[in-house]
């Protein structure tokens, strides 16, 4: 009897975008998960993740990237005006492929004393 193929495989591909900051807050999350590394492993090794410009100044948007196309798992915290090239294809593609995350739930500022 042939083996079955694993029905749920480890991701070889994990990407989570968020960005986050405005007057408000704002928090959007987008993710992408693949078996297949061959399509992303370029794109996430052409992003400068050691080299990024840390955000400064309130009330800016902020991305924060996470990847893992395979190991080594990165992550980078850069300014929305610093989402260019190699960084913008790899947002844009994460949010084109991906899913939408539902932010989580804000604190409404209620205490249970």
């Amino acid at each position: 009897m042939a083996a079955q193929p694993d029905p749920d495989p480890t991701p070889a591909v994990a990407i989570r975008v968020t960005r986050s900051g405005g007057v408000t807050g704002m928090l959007r999350v987008w993710r992408v998960e693949s078996v297949e590394p061959d399509g992303w492993r370029p794109l996430v090794d052409a992003c400068p993740w050691d080299d990024g410009p840390e955000p400064s100044g309130s009330d800016r948007f902020v991305g924060r990237i996470e990847g893992r196309a395979p190991e080594p798992s990165r992550e980078a915290r850069i300014p929305d005006a610093a989402v260019r090239g190699p960084w913008r294809e790899l947002v844009d593609r994460v949010r084109e492929e991906g899913e939408a995350v539902p932010p989580p739930p804000r604190d409404s500022g209620a205490h249970d004393d």
